[in-house]
């Protein structure tokens, strides 16, 4: 996608919530924030929000966390073997 059209759909998105309702706010309240993108994320328009969002949202926050991320790649990622990102990324999940 160009930058006017993720332009246009952060545009959509930031007028769509401006003046949320008041069922919208008490969901926002109770659920995380990834609960939000699944059931709310998923539309027509937000699709691309959905998916920048389920990325960040598998970011550990914690330093020690990222760390062991990056030691599983590392193990799993030598410099001898020929794996894809892909393939590395799928075994770095299971490995967790």
């Amino acid at each position: 996608m160009d930058s006017k059209a993720i332009d246009d759909v952060i545009t959509r998105f930031n007028q769509d919530m401006q003046y949320p309702s008041q069922k919208e706010i008490e969901f926002i309240k109770r659920n995380t924030a990834l609960y939000f993108w699944q059931k709310l994320g998923r539309g027509k328009y937000w699709i691309m929000l959905f998916q920048v969002a389920e990325i960040l949202s598998a970011i550990p926050p914690s330093q020690a966390a990222s760390e062991r991320v990056w030691s599983m790649y590392d193990f799993i990622h030598t410099r001898r073997n020929r794996l894809s990102s892909k393939k590395v990324t799928q075994s770095v999940q299971l490995y967790m």
